[in-house]
């Protein structure tokens, strides 16, 4: 069924199984403060802009867009991961498009990717989610486009781990490693890509794996690989 008020700029809306916008000009659009949240169909094109949100899933999900979905400098997708292991609308949100433009980003104004970790579900609980290990890479597909994506710059998103805009924040300790947002490929999809913190071997003389030294919090007695550093350097 149609709820009709998702499309007449009410703050949020729940996306019901099936939403058909293809007889509305431009779509539907999210602005400033809106929310659009739940999974299922939306029958056309999307607009999310500044400070808008976009939410797939009820809990972890996928929201499938008919047409194109078009993402604007300052605008947010909250995403949630219940299971790093899973799979992409069960484990962890997605979304699924027709294409993706993004030609309305804007270098200085990133658009914003608001990470989510939940424990649990019915009700969402935030809290480490299953089977993340911060000590090994990993991908997660969040997005999904039947054609193409084209202008894609990773310096265009920002990451977040703390709360933002309704997310609840990644909880799950990530011991100094980052995530960030590669193109796929095949350039159908964006991935979410966790790199662990480089690892830290000791060199007790200052030169060599091993060997004996004084370990102090200023001696640079350990290596990441790309040089030395002291122990209160480290993370």
């Amino acid at each position: 069924h149609t709820r009709y008020p998702l499309v007449t700029g009410v703050q949020t809306c729940a996306l019901p199984i099936s939403l058909d916008v293809t007889g509305v000009s431009g779509g539907l659009t999210r602005s400033a403060n809106q929310t659009l949240a739940g999974g299922g169909l939306v029958a056309g094109s999307v607009t999310v802009g500044a400070d808008a949100v976009l939410a797939p899933g009820s809990s972890v999900g996928t929201l499938t867009i008919s047409q194109d979905l078009s993402i604007a400098a300052g605008g947010n997708y909250n995403w949630q991961m219940l299971d790093a292991t899973g799979t992409a609308g069960g484990g962890w949100d997605v979304i699924q498009s027709a294409s993706l433009t993004l030609s309305s980003l804007a270098a200085g104004t990133p658009f914003n990717v608001n990470l989510g970790s939940l424990a649990s579900v019915s009700p969402d609980v935030t809290g480490n989610a299953a089977h993340f290990d911060a000590s090994t890479p990993g991908a997660w597909r969040i997005l999904t486009s039947g054609a193409a994506i084209s202008g894609f710059d990773p310096t265009l998103f920002k990451v977040n781990t703390l709360p933002t805009a309704g997310s609840g924040g990644f909880t799950n300790p990530l011991l100094g490693g980052t995530f960030s947002l590669a193109l796929s490929g095949d350039s159908l999809g964006i991935d979410l890509v966790f790199t662990p913190a480089a690892p830290y071997t000791w060199y007790g003389n200052g030169t060599t794996p091993g060997g004996s030294g004084t370990w102090t919090a200023a001696g640079l007695t350990w290596n990441d690989g790309s040089g030395m550093a002291a122990w209160d350097q480290i993370g």
